[in-house]
Order: C-alpha cells, then structure tokens, then sequence
C-alpha cells in the first residue's frame, strides 16, 4: 500500500486521545447483539467523516482546504469514538473495544497531524509524500483497526476502499 491514506476500513470509532482506557459508560453490560447493534447504528456517521476525507483528496483542493477537511474528518471521527465509548460492551468484548478505541484515536491524531502539516497550496497527495513516516504508521494502525472491525462484528464501520 505505500503511502496511500485510503478511505479503507478508516473504521468506525475513532478516539478522542490516547488516555482512552476503559469503555466508559455507566450501567450494565449490553449483550453482544444489543452493543454490535448500537455500534453500527453510531457507524452511520462516519460516511460523513469519509466524504470529508474524500474531499481532502480532490486534486483541486490544496492547503488550508486540505487541511480543513481533514481535520473535519478527524473530529467527526472522534465524535463517533464518544458515542461508541459511552456504550457498555459484554466483557467479552470490552478488551478489544478498548484496542478499537486505543486505535482509531491514534488514526484520528495522525490526520490531524497531516492537517498541521499542511502548507499553502499543498495537495492531499504532496502532504502524504511530504509525511511519509506518520502515513506508514497510520495505515499500520488502519489495517489493525479493519481487523478488530471485522472482529468485532461491526460490519457498518468498514467503508469501501
């Protein structure tokens, strides 16, 4: 894959910082089918999140535009991440959730950083070359993130490549 950012499994919930530990919402335990489900459901936004990222990569946009889109698609993500993290998964299930989470806040992060790298009349394409260690990185963590997706069941946070 190189130093492609693809829109990929660019998955479901992406975390708000690094401190995340445990899901943290109050009461019992979903079942298994009831926190797949409420998961999913929450994954709806995160076609918002690509279109952003897609936007990003228009060879037409460039700098602040680029970087705007990008850090939009980061915050929509890590707003995704909140409402996944306020559900109460089985315990089965709450160690990989914390590693989804743990995860898709580093992804979240990295766009960021792209976004802050971002110089005047850069292209999508030119920061990623530009950043190629952070993308490495980031399309490591994408591929762990599409694995525990896939894991996890949550079959409405994988978005087409």
């Amino acid at each position: 894959m190189g130093t492609r950012v693809t829109r990929l499994a660019i998955v479901g919930v992406l975390g708000a910082s690094a401190a995340l530990s445990a899901c943290g919402g109050d009461g019992p335990p979903l079942s298994r089918g009831a926190f797949i489900a409420k998961a999913n459901t929450e994954c709806a936004s995160l076609r918002q999140a690509s279109d952003d990222f897609a936007k990003a990569q228009d060879p037409n946009a460039a700098g602040a535009d680029v970087a705007r889109y990008v850090h939009a698609a980061a915050d929509r993500l890590r707003a995704l991440v909140r409402h996944v993290d306020a559900l109460v998964p089985p315990d089965s299930m709450g160690d990989n959730v914390d590693r989804l989470l743990s995860d898709l806040a580093e992804y979240a992060d990295g766009l960021d950083q792209l976004g802050d790298a971002t110089q005047s009349g850069q292209t999508f394409s030119t920061v990623i070359q530009a950043n190629q260690a952070l993308v490495g990185r980031m399309n490591t963590t994408a591929t762990r993130v599409g694995l525990l997706v896939g894991d996890l069941g949550l079959v409405d946070c994988i978005l087409p490549s």
